[in-house]
């Protein structure tokens, strides 16, 4: 599915570490499959693989806008894709593979 929100972090990448610009991107790219998967999160896993991202700068702000696609093939296999922005326009891109299996 698609879906897209604002979001800012509440709790740093790293204990102990002041939180920067890019620990945001990451740690916000990182949940584009969570908003965005279609079946139910309470019947159904999605794994991701790994996460790719190109970012032409840092985010703007404390609020990163997300706006992501799932799409899901009937073998378990998936891909989110996604892109970030702030209050001055588009900053990064990326992808995610999944694995999507019942729980």
């Amino acid at each position: 599915g698609r879906a897209h929100t604002s979001a800012r972090p509440h709790l740093p990448l790293l204990a102990g570490e002041a939180a920067g610009p890019f620990d945001a991107l990451l740690t916000i790219a990182d949940s584009a499959n969570g908003i965005s998967g279609d079946l139910p999160m309470a019947s159904w896993l999605y794994v991701p693989t790994g996460l790719s991202l190109v970012s032409k700068r840092a985010p703007r702000g404390e609020w990163v806008y997300l706006d992501a696609r799932t799409d899901l093939n009937d073998d378990g296999i998936g891909l989110t894709s996604l892109r970030m922005g702030d209050r001055d326009g588009l900053f990064a891109e990326g992808s995610q593979p999944l694995f999507v299996a019942a729980r």
